[in-house]
């Protein structure tokens, strides 16, 4: 049978260069996703390639943050193998303890992707394609913001993304997200709750890795995820998901409950 590895890396910390992590391998997606939202990335998505993170202080309220890699997509034995390569920074003010807020830039560029067939299996999930090729090239800029601060001793954050494909050729270029979390569920008997509204036109992103629970995967919907969390022990906790969306020029509609059970050890 086939091996998948879900994660295989280094992650190298220079002692000439504090704050730098260069991170090599199979690894855990390395850009800022505020709110941990996943209009752009599957929060499962672990690409492979080579990435830097960095961090740096203008003094104890502010800091500018970057990220920034090459990573592999698919090999292909004829040599035009599709990459990923990205580049991100932001900056951060911290008010007081528990107030902050942050914003940044992101830019994306997929290489050999335009007249490419299907990255995985046979589907464009959404994507313009013609004679089993994907028509557009994607090159993506991202803007994100997030605040945070604590309401009656309840840490509230508020977030958003944008985002748009500069190289689309066929229109539906766009795809925005605005979300909030309230609570966070850590110690045992804690809760947390989220929610977010998103709208992702056809060519947005790359619908291979954008979230597979949203309208069933891919691009092309618009809709409403609401998600609850309960910490049972230090170790278990039980999560609850719903989507409320529509997908497609004619909003087919589309709705998916999900129940986890999240164990860590």
């Amino acid at each position: 049978k086939s091996i998948w590895i879900d994660l295989a890396y280094a992650d190298y910390h220079p002692l000439a260069v504090p704050n730098l992590n260069i991170i090599g391998g199979k690894m855990s997606n390395p850009f800022v996703n505020v709110g941990k939202n996943q209009l752009i990335w599957d929060g499962d998505l672990t690409p492979e390639g080579l990435a830097g993170k960095y961090k740096y202080s203008l003094s104890e309220t502010d800091e500018l943050f970057a990220s920034g890699g090459g990573f592999w997509v698919t090999e292909s034995s004829s040599g035009n193998d599709v990459s990923l390569w990205g580049a991100q920074g932001g900056w951060k003010h911290s008010f007081d303890k528990s107030t902050y807020a942050l914003g940044g830039i992101s830019y994306y560029d997929y290489g050999n992707i335009q007249d490419q067939g299907p990255l995985y299996g046979s589907k464009f999930f959404s994507n313009s394609s013609a004679n089993n090729v994907f028509v557009n090239d994607y090159n993506l800029v991202e803007l994100f913001t997030e605040a945070g601060t604590k309401i009656r001793e309840l840490p509230v954050s508020l977030y958003g993304n944008y985002v748009t494909n500069c190289a689309a050729d066929t229109g539906g270029d766009t795809g925005w997200l605005v979300g909030c979390t309230i609570n966070k569920a850590k110690d045992p008997g804690s809760w947390e709750f989220s929610y977010d509204y998103r709208d992702l036109e056809k060519d947005a992103v790359m619908g291979t890795f954008s979230d597979s629970d949203f309208i069933g995967g891919g691009t092309d919907g618009k809709g409403s995820r609401f998600g609850a969390a309960y910490q049972i022990t230090k170790n278990v906790q039980t999560a609850v998901s719903y989507f409320l969306n529509e997908r497609g020029l004619n909003d087919d509609a589309y709705r998916r409950l999900q129940v986890d059970l999240l164990l860590k050890f």
